[in-house]
């Protein structure tokens, strides 16, 4: 009996092990889903998309980091996020590159060309549908097709319904690739769609509401 006791314990302790590590995975995986960690970084040429960064991290309160340009985040740090948030300003590119944005430095770190594969990524920009009209909101398309080349999963595209504008990279057959802000003509949209996209990005990363 003594034999039978012994060699049970041991199995009693493994499974409790089991159950306590699976335990362990589970609440893991439940602070992941209601505290996801969100971060924010923009390229501006005149504060403007700075501005919509912080109007983001707003609406999503403690589940993002701080804004920061993108100058100063790291090729091996973005993987570290549960999702990205990228801002771009208007027409600054040039050659096919993402010139002036800072994005252009942004490369997969060596041997890892999909370094983002899991990674939630949503762009925002600004446009001017009457002075850029032909390239409006181009660098959000840009910067959109080279995170998914690299892996990420998109998120946060939203309806062409309600601009006028003749061509944009950044659409998508009836989308946008993101959010697209015109403050030069649309001025008292701003503040309603930025709402409406950060309650659309909390369903899409799974923050609370």
């Amino acid at each position: 009996a003594l034999g039978v006791a012994c060699s049970a314990a041991p199995a009693a302790r493994r499974g409790q092990a089991h159950r306590t590590g699976r335990s362990a995975w589970a609440a893991r995986a439940a602070r992941v889903l209601a505290h996801a960690k969100v971060g924010i970084f923009y390229a501006t040429g005149t504060n403007t998309t700075k501005d919509l960064a912080y109007k983001i991290k707003e609406g999503l309160g403690d589940a993002a980091d701080e804004p920061d340009k993108v100058m100063y985040l790291l090729a091996e740090d973005m993987a570290k996020y549960d999702a990205l948030i990228l801002g771009c300003p208007s027409y600054l590119w040039g050659g096919g590159s993402v010139s002036g944005l800072d994005f252009d430095t942004m490369v997969p770190p060596a041997g890892n060309p999909v370094d983002l594969q899991g990674v939630r990524v949503a762009v925002f920009g600004t446009g001017d549908q009457v002075k850029y009209s032909e390239y409006f909101a181009d660098a959000m398309g840009m910067v959109a097709d080279r995170m998914l080349s690299r892996g990420c999963i998109p998120i946060g595209q939203t309806s062409v319904e309600g601009y006028e504008f003749e061509y944009s990279r950044a659409q998508r057959e009836d989308q946008f690739v993101g959010l697209v802000i015109d403050n030069e003509n649309q001025p008292e949209l701003t503040d309603v769609r930025v709402a409406a996209w950060v309650e659309q990005l909390k369903k899409e990363i799974g923050l609370p509401a």
